[in-house]
């Protein structure tokens, strides 16, 4: 137990130091949403910075971390969640869906949802990398991580779900759950199918108008 604890609390501490060293490095506030586009930025400074390589390994290798139980619930009690959100939102490519799989496997885990419920501020955070994003992989598994959050959370998740989808509407001047729709035409099945599903719980737990 101990030594899970140690190791959690060490890759958490590690995936904070490489996000502060990486904002700063690109002269960003640490808490800014800015974040989400400037991974082009960062990889043309990979060969200066040097951070970007370890960023990768530790976000592949932590799946493999996370189906320890014990380590998984020591990471999520040192603040895991939000580091893994703070990295996914500076990065891109397959760094970014490392990592988003890697949320995606904490989601079995109570305390995970619990987090979530107490923070939901991440629902609005994922909704802005779904739709900031172009890699299939990455789509995919924040499609499946909105799908099982909104099935717990339920209504306050599909309520948050429809503030950013409105921000970002009004933001982009576009129709509010466009791109959502259009995943529906993707060439991927996985990503029509959680389209879908996502759609279908949005009608499911949306409030009445006119509920109290």
């Amino acid at each position: 137990m101990k030594n899970c604890s140690e190791e959690a609390k060490y890759v958490v501490s590690t995936l904070d130091k490489l996000h502060n060293d990486i904002v700063v490095s690109l002269g960003k506030d640490k808490d800014s949403d800015s974040g989400l586009s400037t991974f082009s930025t960062l990889s043309s400074m990979n060969s200066s910075l040097g951070l970007l390589p370890d960023v990768k390994t530790i976000v592949f290798k932590l799946k493999n971390f996370l189906s320890v139980d014990i380590f998984a619930e020591e990471f999520i009690s040192y603040e895991g969640i939000k580091r893994i959100i703070d990295i996914i939102k500076i990065t891109s490519g397959n760094t970014r869906s490392y990592a988003i799989n890697a949320l995606k496997s904490l989601l079995v885990y109570l305390n995970c949802m619990e987090y979530i419920k107490e923070n939901s501020d991440v629902i609005i955070e994922l909704y802005n990398i779904l739709m900031n994003n172009d890699n299939i992989n990455t789509i995919n598994h924040t499609l499946g991580i909105l799908i099982l959050i909104v099935s717990f959370v339920k209504e306050d998740g599909v309520d948050l779900l429809c503030r950013a989808a409105e921000e970002y509407a009004n933001k982009t001047n576009s129709k509010i759950f466009k791109e959502l729709v259009l995943f529906i035409n993707d060439s991927s099945i996985d990503i029509k199918v959680n389209a879908i599903t996502m759609i279908v719980l949005l009608v499911k737990f949306t409030r009445e108008k006119n509920s109290v």
